[in-house]
């Protein structure tokens, strides 16, 4: 409903309302056939109704239909009334809602911005802590920029001709660094199927990515299911939990086959 606003519904409706008393009887005979003939003096008086309440509306579109909406509603006995009726508060339903969603994202950007404003002192701050003065004071040449950390996997590695490797197949969370990681595996797998091909098939061949995309699935999936258990691990509340995970880290650190393990896996 872009465009839409309370004087541009208000002609509508009126010129809906002429409509209505110019046809009401023709509609009453058509619908006498049909049914119980009601239906031209049904639209009449709703458009009457409408009308009168036509004046008052508020600059909120949303809410301007939702009184149209009410007004019609006390004429709505017959069953296209009704449907009519129902028509119009579900118009001004999705009208509010638009509006709402509207407000709500405004509200977000003048946050953001504000919160934009305050990051930028604390990053300056931090980055120059963090080098302990040795650059002098900082200053932001473009504006600070950030990210949502997500979980994804594109649907398919591979396509004819097309590879994907690193975070463009799959995106791990960064708290243990395995990114890149995956990425160079990745890439490794990569070169090797491509090496061992046979020297008539093309590299582009989809069968043939389709080895790399093998190859790299199990591997792949393992990281992703671990690191997202690290996530949960460490997002999780409570004392019981805490002192399991802290458990589960000294015993990992005091096991050294278990770290080199899991370290060579790290590094594939």
């Amino acid at each position: 409903m872009a465009g839409l606003t309370t004087q541009s519904l208000r002609l509508g409706f009126r010129r809906l309302e002429q409509q209505f008393e110019r046809c009401a009887a023709e509609l009453n005979e058509v619908d006498a056939a049909l049914g119980d003939g009601d239906l031209g003096i049904t639209l009449q008086r709703g458009g009457r109704d409408v009308a009168a309440v036509l004046d008052g509306l508020p600059d909120d579109v949303g809410v301007a239909l939702l009184q149209c909406a009410q007004a019609f509603t006390r004429q709505s006995g017959s069953s296209f009334g009704t449907l009519l009726a129902t028509g119009l508060l579900a118009a001004a339903k999705a009208q509010i809602e638009q509006e709402v969603q509207a407000a709500r994202q405004q509200l977000r950007e003048q946050v953001s911005a504000l919160a934009v404003s305050g990051a930028e002192k604390i990053l300056r701050r931090e980055v120059e802590q963090a080098s302990q003065g040795a650059y002098g004071a900082l200053t932001l040449v473009t504006p600070a920029r950030g990210f949502v950390l997500r979980r994804l996997a594109a649907g398919r590695m591979v396509a004819p001709r097309v590879a994907l490797i690193g975070d463009a197949a799959h995106v791990v969370h960064p708290l243990a660094g395995q990114g890149a990681n995956l990425g160079f595996q990745d890439a490794r797998a990569l070169a090797q199927v491509l090496a061992a091909r046979e020297p008539v098939r093309d590299p582009g061949d989809l069968r043939l990515l389709r080895r790399y995309a093998r190859a790299r699935a199990e591997g792949v999936m393992a990281m992703d299911a671990t690191v997202h258990a690290l996530y949960r691990l460490f997002a999780a509340q409570g004392r019981a939990v805490s002192m399991l995970r802290n458990a589960g880290l000294n015993l990992t650190d005091r096991v050294p086959v278990l770290k080199n393990i899991l370290m060579r896996q790290a590094m594939g």
